[in-house]
C-alpha cells in the first residue's frame, strides 16, 4: 500500500537490492479526488460505500442511463501508481465482463474518469456468505449452495478463467438464497 518498490538481484549477486520509492518513481498514473468525496463518476452518482479491502474500495452507485443501481469497484489510488496494476484491472474487468452465469456477477461497465478507474457490476441485494453464515444453513441448501458455486467456478474455468480468492467474503447471498461470485480480481 506504501507504493514502495523493491527491485532483488539474481540469485548469487552480492550488490545489495535497490528500494525505490513512489517520489522517485516517474511511472505514476495521476489520480482525482479521495474516495470518500467522490459523488460523481463517469454517468454514475455515487450512494454510499459499500465495503474495501486492501485493493480497493467499493461503493453502491445509481446509473441513471439506464435506471439500476450498480456496485463500483475503485482500486486505492496507490495501487494503481504502477502502470501494470492499472492495465490488469481493466484485464479482470474484460475476463469478468464475457462471463454469463446466473450465479457470476455481471459486469456492465469499465472505465477512467476524474483520474479514477472503476468496474461497474450488478448490486446484489444480500449479504456475503462471510455474514450469511450467521444464519443457520441446513445441509441440503448448504449443499445446494456449493453445488451453484462449483457450477459457476466451472463455467468460468470453460472460458479460460481461474478465480484464485474463493472464499465467503467473495460470495453474496441474495435475500432468496441464490449464490452469487463476486471479486474477479485475481483471475
Amino acid at each position: 500500500k506504501c507504493g514502495t518498490r523493491f527491485t532483488f538481484a539474481p540469485i548469487g549477486n552480492t550488490k545489495p537490492p535497490v528500494r525505490q520509492t513512489q517520489a522517485e518513481s516517474q511511472e505514476t498514473i495521476p489520480v482525482g479526488l479521495p474516495l470518500r468525496d467522490l459523488k460523481k463518476l463517469g454517468r454514475f452518482e455515487v450512494k454510499n460505500r459499500l465495503g474495501a479491502g486492501a485493493f480497493g474500495e467499493v461503493f453502491r452507485a445509481h446509473d441513471p442511463q439506464l435506471d439500476r443501481d450498480v456496485a463500483l469497484k475503485l482500486p486505492h489510488a496507490a495501487v494503481l501508481r504502477n502502470p501494470n496494476v492499472a492495465k490488469r484491472f481493466l484485464i479482470e474487468a474484460r475476463a469478468n465482463a464475457r462471463l454469463t452465469h446466473p450465479n457470476i456477477v455481471p459486469v456492465f461497465d469499465a472505465g477512467r474518469d476524474s483520474g479514477h478507474h472503476y468496474i461497474a457490476s450488478a448490486f446484489i441485494e444480500g449479504k456475503t456468505l462471510d455474514d450469511a453464515l450467521e444464519d443457520a444453513f441446513g445441509f441440503r441448501e448448504t449443499a445446494r449452495i456449493v453445488m451453484k458455486l462449483a457450477g459457476a467456478l466451472a463455467y468460468a474455468h470453460e472460458q479460460g478463467i481461474i478465480h484464485r480468492d474463493i472464499k465467503p467474503a467473495n460470495l453474496m447471498v441474495t435475500r432468496d438464497r441464490v449464490v452469487k461470485l463476486l471479486d474477479m480480481g485475481l483471475a
